[in-house]
């Protein structure tokens, strides 16, 4: 049997995320909830909402995907607390080139 891990709103992870460079739009909302976290994420330079999914919660780690419609890219998250107002993130993502025949 697995460990529960409760989450309340006094959960570190809890809050508004943006980077620390400032070089990406992207916000990341994360609120508790009766099942876990809610987590919405947004691009504030245009206000669209990716949709998220898969989210989960190891007691460490905040697992989520996103979808952003506009574009077709898929971006999986972690979220980690490594300072009371600082998280550490990795993410990975899709992408779409186009490439052309190279002549012999």
């Amino acid at each position: 049997m697995s460990d529960v891990v409760p989450i309340n709103s006094k959960n570190i992870l809890v809050g508004t995320w943006r980077t620390a460079d400032g070089f990406s739009d992207v916000e990341v909302r994360v609120a508790a909830s009766d099942d876990g976290f809610d987590v919405v994420v947004e691009d504030s330079d245009d206000g669209e909402l990716a949709e998220v999914y898969d989210v989960r919660w190891d007691g460490h780690t905040l697992r989520f995907a996103t979808h952003w419609p506009t574009t077709g890219r898929f971006v999986k998250y972690q979220l980690r607390a490594v300072g009371v107002d600082t998280v550490g993130v990795d993410y990975t993502y899709s992408a779409q080139e186009v490439w052309v025949r190279q002549k012999p």
